[in-house]
């Protein structure tokens, strides 16, 4: 009896992992993309030079990291 109950939780996980592995396939805008990627470059520039000012800058004020 154990072993019916784990697999039907088994199987319930895994439909729900795949279902949000689909959700995620929606393209990203080119706007929101060029956003994303300029916050990715000034978080490494600051990592590189040491500026806390260039990694805050990337953070909006109410940011929970």
């Amino acid at each position: 009896m154990r072993e019916g109950k784990l697999e039907t939780m088994t199987f319930i996980f895994l439909s729900v992992c795949a279902s949000a592995c689909l959700a995620q396939t929606k393209p990203i805008e080119s706007t929101a993309r060029q956003q994303i990627d300029a916050g990715n470059q000034a978080w490494i520039d600051g990592m590189k030079q040491g500026s806390t000012g260039l990694i805050a800058a990337t953070y909006t004020p109410d940011a929970v990291d």
